[in-house]
């Protein structure tokens, strides 16, 4: 009987966290491209709620799974070496009353692990995403009042539909997820967010790595959006996330357009919110010219011509010619190499 209702459990998970938004996309695919393809506000964004920390560490006797109890104390190591502890109450209020199964079943939907926020449960296949997960676990909040659910830079309103679709921010967050992954444990298992990761990584540029990281730790999408709006317009920051979560979870036939011109706006998005906070740097005596020269060619140079995504490739020409009519645009000082991008 035990048996039978843990799978049942973990059904319930895979059809709320995957089938679910994937049929709502199958189903409505003209709905949900006018619904995210126009950047609507899929949910209000809100920030979210402070909670108490309920404990100092970990207490090794509510760890149920101790399998991964190992990989469980050095997370906990690794995070409170790197992180302040203000960023960590999300952590310390979870990871006692999280839950860790292994289970093969979700090897069908292609995945090796997941983490249910509501549940507070991960399930793997292997052990390979069990960082991925943890980190996804770190920084959940789930705001009672007004029935929203934190997850880094995602947010769900269970109020509006506990099975529709109308998560925010889910491309940043797995991307930024993935990111952290990699760069505090080596994560080595196979990702099919490397796009998502790499977009992150070129945002986390623009906002500092300890702020980024602390933001995502406390589940703040609205804090990101508020430092973002120093140098864009909300709207555009908006359209910028939805843009990113297009490609992340749409599939259908006209998915090759749209990911061609998704990709094209997410990266005008952080070409010219780059050139404008150097320009603001500059403008305020924090660098020199030949640094706005240095760094506007640096960060050009780490955008591809070529991106693949769902094992196709998607060509963008000209993203030298983009930039230099971004640094004419808002009046920029400098010059950029020709041919910088790749």
């Amino acid at each position: 009987m035990s048996e039978l209702h843990e799978i049942i459990k973990m059904l319930d998970l895979v059809f709320i966290n995957v089938a679910i938004p994937y049929l709502t996309f199958k189903v409505c695919d003209k709905y949900q491209i006018r619904k995210i393809y126009k950047h609507k506000k899929i949910i209000k964004v809100s920030v979210p709620p402070k909670f108490k920390r309920k404990y100092d560490g970990i207490v090794l006797n509510k760890i149920d799974n101790q399998e991964f109890r190992e990989a469980i104390l050095e997370f906990s190591k690794v995070l409170a070496e790197h992180f302040p502890s203000k960023a960590l109450t999300n952590f310390y209020n979870n990871i006692n009353e999280l839950k860790i199964k292994n289970n093969k079943v979700i090897e069908l939907i292609g995945a090796v692990g997941c983490y249910s926020p509501l549940s507070n449960s991960i399930t793997l296949s292997d052990s390979s995403s069990i960082y991925h997960e943890l980190f996804h676990m770190a920084s959940r909040s789930y705001g009672k009042q007004n029935g929203v659910i934190y997850t880094g830079f995602k947010q769900r309103n269970i109020k509006i539909s506990k099975i529709l679709y109308n998560d925010l921010g889910l491309g940043l967050n797995e991307g930024y997820t993935e990111l952290l992954a990699h760069r505090y444990f080596g994560n080595k298992a196979y990702s099919s967010y490397d796009f998502e990761t790499d977009i992150a990584n070129k945002l986390e540029m623009i906002i500092g790595q300890d702020k980024m990281t602390e933001l995502y730790l406390r589940g703040d999408l609205a804090g990101l959006i508020a430092e973002l709006r120093v140098y864009m317009p909300e709207d555009e920051i908006i359209k910028f996330i939805t843009r990113l979560d297009l490609i992340t979870g749409y599939d259908s036939k006209l998915r090759k357009i749209i990911v061609r011109e998704s990709v094209f706006d997410i990266y005008e998005f952080l070409l010219t919110t780059y050139a404008l906070k150097l320009k603001k740097q500059y403008e305020n005596g924090l660098i020199n010219l030949n640094d706005f020269e240095s760094l506007s060619n640096n960060y050009l140079e780490s955008f591809n011509n070529q991106v693949y995504l769902a094992s196709e490739n998607y060509e963008l020409k000209n993203l030298y010619e983009m930039y230099k009519n971004i640094l004419n645009n808002i009046n920029a000082p400098g010059n950029i190499i020709k041919g910088s991008s790749r």
